[in-house]
């Protein structure tokens, strides 16, 4: 794991994380350095809403346009499932999808810190 990572996790109520980020009311953005927690933000998806990858307003009308979390410094994104487009496009943007069967954020991050996390790729949709 590197000293610093950023983890946007998809959520609906800030405590588990969300089947797909497209349905997601929250991103919460954890952040972690040398192995520890040292910030926690939940972030409304209504502020993405308007966006699309490159961070300018979207003409798309469907469920992808909320998928992709503009924060800065970003280098994770956990959901229990995605669209493949979705997954693609965050790839090219250097941020790495996990996509987990763990249901608990608390758990998925810890899993995460400790170099024990399973992404499925079968969760690609």
């Amino acid at each position: 794991m590197n000293k610093f990572s950023r983890v946007a996790v998809a959520t609906d109520d800030g405590k588990t994380i969300s089947a797909h980020p497209a349905r997601a009311k929250y991103f919460e953005i954890i952040t972690i350095s040398d192995g520890k927690i040292t910030d926690r933000v939940r972030i409304t998806k209504e502020i993405h809403d308007a966006l699309n990858v490159e961070g300018e307003k979207s003409s798309l009308n469907g469920k992808n346009k909320h998928i992709i979390p503009a924060f800065p410094e970003c280098t994770h994104m956990i959901a229990r499932g995605i669209g493949s487009n979705a997954y693609h496009r965050l790839l090219r943007l250097d941020i790495h999808p996990i996509l987990t069967d763990i249901h608990s954020i608390d758990e998925a991050i810890n899993a995460f810190i400790l170099g024990s996390i399973i992404s499925h790729t079968n969760r690609i949709h």
